[in-house]
């Protein structure tokens, strides 16, 4: 457990560094803006960035998952025409 709380604060820490590096280049970018308002939208950035990102992980996820319960042996062989030779002589599974 204490390495859990030893993560997040490592986490935390670097969040807190790179938001800070990109504020003061958001300043340098924008210097006639107010800086609550550079802090305002860099927030909804990153709010719509992480949203993004976390329905990214979760459309793969389910295709991940559909495409296992279709039979597949793993999501990554979907992409070819067949099992790699002698695999079917090596898989304890039914042949369909």
């Amino acid at each position: 457990m204490a390495s859990l709380y030893k993560n997040a604060i490592k986490f935390l820490t670097a969040l807190l560094a790179i938001t800070a590096l990109l504020l003061g280049f958001a300043y340098d970018a924008f210097p006639h803006t107010p800086a609550w308002q550079v802090l305002f939208y860099s927030l909804i950035a990153i709010a719509i960035f992480c949203t993004l990102a976390f329905v990214a992980i979760v459309i793969q996820m389910r295709l991940n998952q559909t495409i296992i319960k279709a039979g597949g042996i793993d999501p990554a062989w979907f992409w070819f025409k067949a099992n790699p030779p002698g695999f079917a002589n090596k898989s304890p599974t039914k042949k369909r």
